[in-house]
């Protein structure tokens, strides 16, 4: 197996997502490096995101806000767990939404 030079973080904002992260990680984890960490942070939601996320994606790390923080405030916590809890060293950022993707 090639040396892995770059590895990704992925930080997915959820909030009220359940019906969408099913198929979100399913895409998502099967193309990602073994290291590499995808953070899940959990806004407030009301539909069990957390629940299903913990219960059927064991592999991804659940940050959970006790309140709401906002899309700005869930995307810099997902940064700030990336930058400094994760075991690896991280080349990149990569901002999951459910619906588009952006790159920071």
């Amino acid at each position: 197996m090639p040396e892995i030079t770059k590895l990704p973080a992925i930080i997915i904002p959820v909030h009220n997502g359940a019906a969408f992260l099913s198929a979100c990680l399913d895409a998502l984890l099967p193309q990602l490096p073994l290291m590499a960490p995808v953070i899940a942070v959990e806004n407030g939601s009301r539909d069990g995101s957390a629940t299903m996320l913990a219960r059927h994606y064991p592999q991804v790390q659940l940050l959970e806000s006790p309140r709401a923080l906002g899309f700005a405030g869930v995307v810099n916590a997902g940064i700030h767990v990336t930058r400094k809890l994760t075991p690896a060293p991280v080349s990149y950022t990569h901002l999951r939404a459910h619906e588009t993707d952006s790159y920071l």
